[in-house]
């Protein structure tokens, strides 16, 4: 992908929105109801918590030590795993974040991360979404941003892997400014044992380096290094084959080529691929003055494929070469019959009727040459109409995205979907102009503006739901206080802090005078008051025999129940503890709700202040940020035009050429047949 240069205006422009705008839902407080319902749930965990018989007040200095022991998450960041692996997610944010990138709504997840990261949200997955953030301000083109943010987060993160994706990202990031020495040494020289997918775009980029700066054997090398990657290593055979043309090791670059050709094919792609090694083979034994074996590479070109003019124009030499002629004929006679305004089909109708005239088949050549030149003049007109058509009609209208299809895939620089018009006088032109390079980098940013343009306006439509949003919450809110602060009264914060610190003397009590009869639960709390009562009505009697016996039985029943109460004591006093620590703990989160709460409620006021004319400036900047961006989208759409026209007068030239051969030919067969008609009268 062709990313703008950082002092182009479209990426200063792109990079001042994304910096800049931000919707209200971005804001740093937790939302009131968000507050209230945290609350009620902790009154109810208190609630259900709270002993009957025992409590434990803590003094103030207690609170954040049993706070920190029982109540605090511990998080640790040292061993964050690979975002290109499977990870679990813990950050809710996170979560919903990569919904969002997986549906391809990438600007959302833009939007989200900043949203989130002001918010701070992301708790374990900070590294994750910085570098997912990196890598979609690369794709938009802000290669300023990225590089910063990949810098920071090789300065600060701890995961190596981490560091060795942001490393890649930042070489990539040089290479598309053509800054190629620092990413080589980047990618030679920061890059420490790296996982396999990380290693293979490492040596991919230093192969491609290697090969633009004439450094053969170095790109063979890199190119070579590439493991399990089987469409990378397609593409690096090759890449190896042209690097050994170059250094005249002719043997191995064809070894190399015929292997990519033998290779089974499963996609489109590696069949094209394949159908260029062949089309390379073909002209190399062309070259090389082996027309049997440039045939036969140029017969396993399919007929369909992308690459199936040059083939039959190659196949038709290499019979021509071997003295075939009448075969010559038979692939030049198809390619003839295809789309006229393919470079090769233009040269094939010339030599047909050339092979005619070798044959001494003067109608048929003559024929032939008359068909060349009415198919070069029909192509002239049609250029001549189409650059009519570009001048005068604003053409470009019909190539923009639709708005639609922005809202639905979201993705940067998509234009490849763009609905590109296959009827028409300029129709069959166009495809021709997307393939220059330079055009296709010229739309690539008109698709970008305009892309941005449709964000920018469903964002404005969503100012009005701003404005509902934050009047409902300012209404909540006075709904909310009232009933919220009659929860609080209810809840007597300083008695229950009371109960707790006498229940905690009356625990300790127990527990330091071995109170058994205060552990008992409510069976034996009902057997002991039985016992009690039986004790009192034989106390009212004197010592005699006769009772005598009913005061051994009633304390054998007391000194049982006593036992087993013993029996079970270390654990109910356990218990008796674990209760009174979370007691505590709830009741300090409690307390320390209720003072959120009360600040919040203080500075209520101020909560929702200045929104509104954040909304108001947000609105006006979207409008500002429109207008420069069809002022600049003007200035394209007039160099994409001017650009438009010089390829298709370039082309023109061309078939004005092809055509002033195709009319002296036919003079010349009318001279020749002229002066034979001659000398037979």
């Amino acid at each position: 992908m062709t990313t703008p240069t950082p002092q182009s205006p479209i990426s200063m422009l792109a990079l001042y929105m994304l910096n800049k705008v931000k919707p209200p839902s971005a804001a740093r407080k937790t939302p009131m109801l968000k507050v209230y319902t945290h609350c009620f749930a902790l009154i109810l965990t208190f609630a259900c918590l709270m002993p009957a018989s025992f409590a434990h007040a803590e003094p103030e200095q207690r609170w954040w030590k049993l706070w920190q022991k029982f109540g605090q998450d511990v998080t640790d960041d040292s061993g964050i795993t690979r975002i290109d692996e499977a990870h679990k997610v813990q950050d809710l944010a996170y979560g919903e974040l990569l919904f969002d990138y997986y549906q391809q709504h990438y600007m959302t997840s833009i939007t989200k991360i900043l949203v989130e990261q002001d918010r701070g949200q992301f708790k374990h997955h900070k590294q994750h979404a910085d570098l997912l953030l990196g890598t979609l301000y690369l794709s938009y083109g802000l290669v300023n941003q990225a590089e910063s943010i990949f810098k920071l987060l090789i300065e600060k993160s701890v995961n190596q892997e981490t560091q060795n994706i942001a490393w890649l990202k930042l070489a990539e990031i040089y290479i598309d400014q053509g800054d190629l020495i620092h990413a080589q040494d980047i990618l030679n020289q920061k890059l420490i044992r790296p996982i396999e997918t990380v290693d293979n775009q490492k040596h991919e980029h230093l192969g491609n380096i290697a090969l633009t700066q004439g450094q053969y054997s170095s790109a063979i090398k890199h190119f070579d290094a590439l493991k399990n990657a089987p469409l990378k290593q397609r593409y690096a055979g090759y890449n190896t084959a042209i690097a050994y043309l170059q250094q005249n090791q002719a043997q191995l670059a064809l070894e190399k080529l015929q292997s990519l050709i033998a290779q089974p094919v499963s996609t489109r792609e590696e069949d094209a691929l394949r159908d260029k090694a062949a089309i390379a083979l073909g002209h190399y034994y062309l070259l090389h003055e082996e027309p049997f074996l440039a045939s036969n590479a140029f017969k396993t070109v399919r007929l369909h494929g992308p690459f199936a003019d040059q083939a039959l124009l190659g196949l038709g030499w290499a019979n021509l070469t071997r003295t075939q002629t009448k075969q010559a004929l038979a692939p030049w006679v198809a390619l003839s019959k295809r789309d006229p305004s393919s470079p090769s089909t233009q040269k094939a109708l010339l030599m047909v009727p050339r092979t005619f005239e070798n044959l001494d088949a003067w109608r048929n050549a003559y024929e032939g040459y008359q068909l060349a030149r009415i198919t070069y003049q029909d192509e002239i007109n049609r250029i001549e109409q189409a650059i009519i058509h570009i001048k005068e009609n604003d053409w470009l209208n019909q190539l923009q995205p639709r708005e639609d299809f922005v809202q639905q895939h979201d993705k940067p620089l998509d234009y490849q979907n763009a609905d590109i018009p296959t009827d028409g006088q300029d129709a069959g032109l166009l495809f021709r102009l997307f393939a220059s390079d330079e055009f296709d980098q010229g739309f690539q940013q008109y698709w970008f503006l305009e892309s941005l343009n449709i964000h920018l306006s469903q964002w404005q439509k969503q100012m009005p739901v701003y404005r509902g949003m934050l009047a409902n919450h300012q209404t909540r809110h006075a709904e909310m206080i009232p009933e919220v602060n009659q929860q609080l009264n209810k809840i007597a914060l300083k008695d229950k802090k009371a109960q707790l610190a006498n229940f905690e003397q009356r625990f300790h009590r127990i527990i330091d005078n071995n109170d058994l009869e205060s552990l008992a639960n409510g069976a034996e709390t009902l057997f002991f008051g039985h016992i009690e009562s039986a004790e009192n009505i034989l106390s009212k009697y004197p010592d005699n025999d006769s009772l005598s016996s009913h005061r051994d039985k009633q304390r054998l029943a007391k000194g049982v129940l006593l036992w087993d109460i013993n029996e079970q004591a270390s654990d109910r006093k356990w218990k008796l503890q674990k209760q009174l620590k979370q007691t505590t703990v709830a009741l300090f989160k409690l307390e320390q709700k209720q003072a959120h709460l009360q600040n919040a409620e203080r500075y209520a006021d101020d909560r929702f202040t200045g929104y509104e004319q954040r909304i108001d400036e947000l609105e006006s900047r979207n409008q500002a940020l429109s207008k420069t961006i069809r002022q600049v989208q003007k200035q394209q759409q007039k160099q994409l035009q001017l650009l438009a026209e010089a390829l298709l007068k370039k082309r023109l030239t061309h078939v004005g050429n092809l055509l002033a051969n195709a009319q002296l030919a036919i003079a010349r067969l009318q001279d020749k047949a002229s002066v034979e008609g001659n000398s037979k009268q």
